[in-house]
C-alpha cells in the first residue's frame, strides 16, 4: 500500500492502522519511510490506536474522541487528562505512554 502511493509521488499519505498485524522489524522500516517522506516535505497522516508508537517517533498527534482533545507534540499532549478523556479511566497505561 505505501509503495503504491511512493510510485504516485503523493504529496499527502492517508495512512490507517499501519502499524496493525506488523512485526517490529516491519514498524521500524515503515518508520524510516515515514521519516524521509516528512523530510522530502510530504504531509503524513497516520490513524492508530497504537500509543507506544506515537510518543518517540512522532513530530505531532491529534487526539479525536468525538472531537478535537488535543494537539501538539506528543510530550504535551499525552497528559493523563487527554488520555483518560481518549480511553476513560480503564485500560490505559499512563505510566507505559508517559514515560517517553
Amino acid at each position: 500500500f505505501v509503495a503504491r502511493a511512493l510510485a504516485q509521488e503523493a504529496s499527502v499519505l492517508l495512512l490507517d492502522e499501519a502499524f496493525s498485524g506488523v512485526d517490529m522489524g516491519a514498524q521500524e522500516d515503515l518508520i524510516e519511510v515515514l521519516r524521509t517522506l516528512r523530510d522530502e516535505g510530504r504531509i503524513v497522516l497516520l490513524a492508530t490506536h497504537d500509543l507506544t508508537n506515537l510518543s518517540s517517533r512522532f513530530d505531532q498527534v491529534l487526539c479525536l474522541n468525538r472531537h478535537v482533545c488535543a494537539c501538539g507534540p506528543p510530550g504535551q499532549v499525552f497528559t493523563s487528562e487527554v488520555l483518560e478523556e481518549l480511553y476513560g479511566s480503564h485500560g490505559v497505561d499512563f505510566a507505559m505512554v508517559e514515560e517517553r
